[in-house]
């Protein structure tokens, strides 16, 4: 049995622990709060899922334009008109892109040796890119794209990727630069001596679905095509503008381009954009 001034003691004994008890629950809360506050924002997918163009999953939650603060551009990087390289020049270029690349061996204007992309005929440019495995057209061997560099030692390579897992996912200013520029490190590992031309992301015309495709648009896809001026700017690579000779006055691409989804191209879209490429080649 306690007298009187054990009990005293006991009870001051546990009021003193009760209380260092909630003054420590406090410094954890305050911790925590800051804690999430300053925790860098996670990439919004590492999925290599190839699905075709657009239907990637697309969150509802805005369908406005994605937001840049770029530097200006030396206007060096951008490919300047130049005379007619002819097929010589297309034949030794290999595409890297997703489905609307697709489009030009697809409709027979380029070999499909030529054309570098996953076993659904896509790719998304997702934060484990350098990772995902392409169809190796001359073998139908799977491996990376860095590891095909390396094996073919391409003289040029153009890519065009961004619209799957980028716009699509919706991805900010670093998570697509990082992707972007993860690739770009793979293929100059794998094939130092390749000339590398980064293409713009390809319009979508007036017939695209905005209820189903609510990030998928002009306005995003330029902003997108912005940070890829970026890179190549920062890496001392070229850019090919070829954008300007598939869009309208609005800036869609041309209704005669556009296949009825407003996301793919029809071959007089294809065969513009090889005319394109052929009239701004690779400086020598």
């Amino acid at each position: 049995m306690l007298t009187d001034k054990q009990y005293n003691l006991v009870m001051k004994a546990a009021l003193l622990i009760l209380a260092l008890l909630v003054v420590i629950c406090l410094i954890l809360r305050i911790v925590l709060i800051t804690s999430d506050k300053d925790e860098p924002e996670a990439p919004v997918s590492d999925s290599a899922t190839d699905e075709p163009a657009g239907s990637e999953s697309e969150s509802e939650s805005s369908s406005q334009p994605i937001d840049s603060d770029s530097e200006p551009t030396d206007s060096s990087v951008i490919l300047a008109p130049s005379a007619d390289a002819g097929q010589e020049y297309i034949d030794k270029l290999i595409f890297i892109g997703d489905s609307t690349t697709h489009t030009l061996d697809a409709f027979g204007f380029v070999p499909e040796t030529q054309i570098w992309t996953g076993e659904t005929k896509t790719l998304s440019l997702y934060t484990n890119i350098d990772q995902v495995l392409i169809v190796y057209p001359q073998t139908g061997e799977k491996m990376t794209i860095g590891q095909a560099a390396e094996l073919a030692k391409p003289e040029y390579i153009v890519i065009t990727l961004g619209l799957n897992g980028g716009v699509g996912d919706y991805f900010e200013e670093r998570q697509f630069k990082a992707a972007y520029t993860k690739l770009i490190n793979a293929i100059k590992s794998g094939s130092p001596e390749t000339k590398i031309i980064l293409q713009n992301i390809f319009p979508v015309s007036s017939l695209i679905d905005t209820g189903r495709y609510t990030k998928i648009n002009n306005p995003n896809i330029n902003t997108a095509n912005g940070w890829i001026l970026d890179i190549a700017q920062e890496m001392k690579l070229k850019y090919l503008d070829s954008r300007e000779v598939l869009i309208d006055a609005a800036g869609d691409m041309k209704l005669e381009y556009s296949q009825p989804d407003g996301i793919h191209m029809q071959p007089a879209a294809a065969q513009a954009i090889l005319n394109y490429i052929r009239t701004h080649a690779y400086p020598n």
